[in-house]
């Protein structure tokens, strides 16, 4: 398993503009975009017991989230992400997910009540279509996530930043049984969405990823996961945006001294984790 640096600072509209300016004429823009930047909606799941979000808050060094995304509000690819983390390096698989199964989910309403009964279902029937005949008794019989692994035909994703080893998976460690199988031992379910609008830059050397992710914001209504708009509640000041900054083993050298030349201040920060706490502190 690859794990990657992810570095996080909080950056105002003039920083970005400032930053944007040096990059342009140094890194290359990510193909993906459309015009200046692409719009990323995410469904993250929970338990019963937020750990998910307590795990972010307490610092646990070894914690993962799900989560389902869309690339502006384009419902005909989604994938279903697993981002794990270990003693501040990052890793993200992911798997092609289809649409009726997300709209399973979007009938679920609204995250704050959650259903964890509903997800089971909708897990075990897309488990269900991926068995050959055969394969239920023993996938019925099951007591371990390694026994419950199935069959499925999931293809090389590259997006957002993701290398062709990163994304491909095998029948042993498909997404959607992690995801069934967590669901069944935590009863986690679908919490809210989150949406911004991501402008990335890349550089092929250390496999280097910049992105100005701005106009952060949620709602627990996950029934709007295709809205056209989501009415989405901002989680940081006006004007506050976030710049991630990724790369495997090395940052070349003049990328770090545009950064360091900004005197920005590293933060941990969790989209997820900061989502729930503007939910929280609603009430």
């Amino acid at each position: 398993m690859q794990y990657r640096v992810e570095d996080k600072y909080i950056i105002t509209d003039d920083r970005i503009a400032y930053l944007k300016f040096q990059l342009d004429a140094l890194m290359q823009k990510d193909p993906n975009m459309k015009g200046d930047s692409y719009l990323i909606r995410s469904i993250y799941f929970d338990d019963l017991y937020n750990s998910c979000m307590h795990e972010n808050e307490d610092g646990v060094n070894l914690r993962s989230k799900y989560r389902i995304r869309s690339y502006d509000k384009d419902m005909s690819y989604i994938v279903l992400e697993r981002k794990s983390k270990n003693n501040g390096f990052t890793h993200k698989e992911q798997e092609e997910i289809d649409e009726a199964t997300v709209r399973k989910y979007m009938e679920l309403g609204d995250g704050a009540e959650r259903n964890p009964a509903a997800v089971l279902g909708i897990l075990q029937d897309v488990s269900a279509k991926k068995q050959a005949p055969g394969q239920m008794a023993s996938i019925a019989n099951a007591q371990t996530p390694e026994q419950l692994a199935v069959p499925t035909n999931t293809q090389e994703v590259k997006r957002d930043g993701q290398t062709a080893k990163d994304d491909k998976l095998t029948s042993n460690n498909s997404l959607i049984t992690k995801l069934r199988t967590e669901s069944e031992l935590r009863l986690m379910s679908p919490v809210n969405i989150v949406e911004y609008e991501r402008t990335a830059y890349i550089e092929p050397g250390g496999n280097v990823r910049i992105t100005f992710d701005r106009n952060i914001g949620y709602t627990t209504d996950i029934s709007k996961f295709d809205s056209e708009n989501l009415e989405a509640i901002p989680i940081l000041p006006k004007g506050q945006h976030i710049l991630e900054v990724k790369y495997d083993e090395f940052l070349p050298i003049y990328i770090r001294r545009i950064l360091n030349g900004m005197n920005l201040t590293r933060i941990p920060f969790s989209k997820y984790y900061y989502s729930r706490l503007a939910e929280r502190e609603k009430f």
